[in-house]
């Protein structure tokens, strides 16, 4: 661990990554305007190539003189008993050896013999001795903001700008765990800062973090990114209040249990996009709880350091050249992709994008760049070998060019017309956000970036958001900007307000502040809100618990109740009529207060999050009403004695439509004419890939449609439920049981007496996601065009509801046919969820109420 220090300076940031900020090679053609320089070069470039001669025919010679390099820069590290004056020179005799000792001064300082002091040879008491060379702030709290690294990327840059808006309202420690050009600015930005090897041995970290408690009143640590989560276990075994901000995808984070062990470690977690967010539930496994939030970073500033203003003015004459020749005319459209050549970055599908719109009417008018380092198709690396020759076979090396990275990015910006941001995965990338900022329309795909997200909201889908890796369509979107002048200035004048209010980095930084401060007492509060709950008499053991653990005592389960809705891990609703996940949607305000000891405290409020409960007391009326239709889809014939013996507790007659696999038709059928329920007004064989809701949607809906009011839907053992034991409780609660008695009389009454009551289905304990079938969700949706799904819902879980025709036409509207199922076994059962979710968010999009039944004892 080290202390260093240094002055601060800061410019605009440009990419998550920020690779933009390295030194590029510049063209020799634009360096000849000074002759000076040109000498130099040129002389340097013939030692080069006599080096490289000497190199290309002595290798082994070479080989031998880089392996003592290698040797003299490990020597160069070692700590007592070695002396630091041997260390140093070892350091000066490795630097003498350095094969990269002829680049430039900005870019050797990027690779420097670090001298020992400056890495891990300080003892702990040295360290934080020269921690207190910055004072403390009198009245002021502690901080700790840890960075896995201080490189001039993106986790980086943005926990510098963390550091230095806390720093203005507490003392701010950084933990760095790693090297990095940015180590000066963030020791200028604290009253002390540690550089930490990952993988130091436990004690020597809980060593340092004990002193740092001890020394310093610590309010919480703030981790950014998933990279930084070796130092999460020792924060928390000193008891510091933790919150880690993710950035990264859970499905491309090694090992896999990466996230898990996040989880586990930290107090709460805040993703900044909602595409991560349900990545990683979906890796886990788990629901979002209360201590898990999403927060779009702002926008933020990074250090450039000092610059050879020389440099800095052919660095800028360079981009002007290549992306506005001055003998190009005004009409020229410049098309901006920025970042590292690597396979996340779908460098690939920039290049078909562009390749579309050059070969398409008008396209030589069009210019593509993208500017980032790791394209050398010499070397084959990142691909670039096969980027080069798609460029080449495409034949558009006249308007598609690929650079290297640059520090005048914001420049690029300006001179450019639209960023086109063609990732497969690329969570909230700055290098968007700052166009969006300098009032340029940024495209992207679908379901590949939180920028998307924000797109969508802000009504700007349409002209800037294309289907998943749809480049005919972003291609498409292109055109449409270049040719209409009004349009491009209203979208990206549109878009430039939203960016500007949503990418607000003080706000930003005081929601973080809010929900850190908010973790210190949940120790207490938790308590406060299990008392809370008791009280109030409201809460479901019998409910909550799975049949086989039900605790034996009610304080017992409200406890597990707060810790498992918190960490979202096994998450389970309190009680039938009230859902956590979205009170906590629509009160984001109450950071740290259990959403439904909060429902409590506010009066029980209505809304969406808490659904009318038909019970087991709920009133029977009868009613001159037309009879209802219930849809059976029967699955298993052994569950049918008990849907009879149901029905005929029920007073209402209902119609009854039948489906089910052609194999089993005759025992279905047979079955029903001997029960004695009356007669069956509708009977068909389906395909198996259409389960119960596909057969509904398919081969029953229009007829159900034109008919009926009210209509049923039971899937008797069918794939959405659990079988045995959910089949049966969707029996019970939907038609009829011991438990309960005739709970289809009572439904029944509920909705005619409801007008408004479009959905009611049996209320399932646990909380459901999107999961893997939101995708299909999303195309669904689209196609009964009923907006943007929202991220928390309930919907019936078992293949079970009761709706009215208004629902029912909605879903009906999509018009699926059997061919929109797949072959059971494939994806059939993502479908049928995707459409049973679907359900559930229907009602309230056509301004209608949900219900749930439940009746006692009866659970899965």
């Amino acid at each position: 661990m080290a202390m260093r220090s240094v002055e601060n300076s800061s410019a605009p940031l440009d990419d998550n990554k920020a690779e933009e900020v390295a030194a590029p090679a510049f063209v020799f053609e634009l360096l000849t305007e000074n002759r000076d320089l040109r000498a130099k070069l040129a002389g340097e470039t013939d030692e080069l190539r006599r080096q490289l001669a000497a190199a290309r025919s002595r290798p082994f010679k070479t080989l031998f003189r880089y392996l003592k390099f290698k040797i003299l820069i490990r020597l160069s590290r070692l700590g007592p008993p070695v002396p630091k004056s041997m260390a140093s020179r070892f350091a000066r005799s490795a630097a003498k050896r350095d094969p990269k000792r002829s680049l430039s001064d900005r870019q050797k300082a990027s690779v420097a013999i670090k001298e020992p002091h400056r890495t891990h040879d300080l003892s702990l008491a040295n360290a934080l001795q020269a921690g207190r060379a910055k004072p403390l702030i009198p009245d002021r709290r502690t901080v700790i903001v840890v960075s896995h690294e201080a490189s001039r990327t993106g986790a980086p840059i943005l926990a510098l700008n963390l550091a230095r808006k806390l720093a203005e309202k507490y003392n701010v420690v950084s933990l760095i765990l790693g090297d990095g050009p940015l180590l000066d600015d963030f020791e200028s930005t604290s009253i002390a800062t540690y550089q930490l090897k990952r993988g130091e041995p436990a004690a020597k970290t809980d060593a340092l973090l004990s002193q740092i408690c001890k020394t310093h009143d610590v309010a919480y640590a703030m981790v950014n990114s998933a990279e930084s989560r070796s130092i999460m276990a020792n924060i928390k075994a000193c008891g510091v209040p933790q919150l880690a901000l993710l950035h990264e995808f859970a499905a491309y984070t090694r090992p896999n249990t990466a996230f898990a062990d996040i989880f586990d470690n930290v107090d709460s977690v805040v993703f900044s996009t909602r595409i991560t967010l349900e990545n990683a539930l979906d890796e886990l496994g788990r629901t979002r709880g209360s201590a898990i939030h999403v927060l779009p970073q702002g926008k933020c500033a990074i250090p450039v350091g000092q610059q050879d203003q020389m440099i800095v003015d052919h660095e800028r004459l360079w981009l002007q050249r290549l992306l506005r020749p001055e003998e190009t005319e005004d009409a020229e459209f410049v098309v901006l992709g920025a970042g590292t050549i690597e396979p996340r970055k779908a460098v690939e599908l920039f290049i078909e994008c562009a390749t579309r719109v050059i070969n398409g009417p008008g396209g030589g008018r069009y210019r593509f760049v993208w500017i980032g380092n790791g394209y050398d198709p010499e070397t084959g690396a990142a691909n670039s070998m096969y980027l080069a020759d798609q460029i080449k076979r495409a034949g558009i090396q006249e308007q598609m060019t690929i650079v290297p990275a640059t520090s005048q990015i914001e420049l690029a910006y300006q001179l450019s017309d639209v960023l086109l941001l063609s990732s497969r995965l690329d969570p909230l990338p700055n290098v968007a956000i700052d166009s969006l900022v300098a009032g340029k329309p940024v495209l992207c795909f679908e379901r590949t970036t939180g920028i998307a997200d924000f797109l969508i909201e802000s009504d700007l889908a349409s002209a800037c958001v294309s289907p998943y890796i749809d480049t005919a369509d972003l291609a498409q979107k292109i055109r449409c900007l270049a040719e209409d002048a009004s349009f491009y200035s209203k979208i990206a004048s549109k878009a430039q307000l939203a960016a500007l209010r949503r990418f607000d980095f003080d706000r930003y930084v005081e929601r973080l502040d809010e929900i850190a401060l908010a973790i210190v007492p949940f120790e207490r509060q938790i308590d406060q809100d299990a008392a809370q709950i008791a009280l109030s008499g409201r809460f479901r053991a019998d409910f909550f618990a799975s049949p086989s653990s039900i605790p034996a005592k009610e304080s017992e389960a409200i406890h597990d109740y707060l810790k498992a809705n918190r960490s979202g891990l096994k998450a389970r609703k309190p009680a039938p009529g009230f859902h956590p996940a979205i009170y906590q949607m629509h009160h984001q305000a109450e950071i740290g207060v259990d959403p439904f000891a909060g429902f409590l405290r506010e009066g029980e409020p209505s809304g969406p999050w808490a659904p009318r409960v038909i019970d087991a007391t709920a009133p029977i009326k009868p009613s001159a009403e037309k009879s209802p239709a219930l849809h059976l889809h029967v699955s298993k014939p052994e569950l049918l004695p008990s849907l009879f013996t149901a029905l005929k507790m029920c007073s209402t007659r209902v119609d009854i439509f039948i489906s089910t696999a052609k194999n089993q038709a005759e025992t279905v059928r047979a079955a029903f004419e001997s029960a004695d329920i009356g007669p069956i007004t509708g009977f068909s064989t389906v395909p198996a890939r259409s389960g119960g809701l596909g057969a509904l949607m398919t081969g029953f809906a229009d007829c159900l449609l034109a008919d009926y009011t009210l209509i049923g839907h039971l899937d008797v053992g069918g794939q959405l439920a659990k079988p045995p034991l959910a089949s049966v409780a969707a029996i019970e609660t939907v038609v009829g049981g011991n438990a309960g008695g005739a709970m289809l009389d009572r439904v029944l009454t509920a909705m005619q007496g409801d007008p408004e009551m479009g959905l009611v289905y049996p209320g399932d304990p646990e909380i459901h996601s999107w999961g893997a079938s939101l995708a299909t969700a999303e195309n669904l949706a689209k196609r009964m065009n009923i907006g943007r799904l929202p991220d928390q819902f309930d919907y019936p879980t078992l293949g079970a509801f009761w709706c009215r025709r208004e629902v029912l036409a909605v879903v009906a509207s999509a018009k699926l046919e059997w061919v929109d199922y797949p072959t059971y076994g494939t994806g059939s059962e993502a479908t049928l969820r995707a459409l049973a979710r679907i359900f559930g968010v229907v009602p309230e999009r056509i301004g209608m109420r949900t219900g749930v039944i439940n009746v006692r004892s009866i659970s899965w």
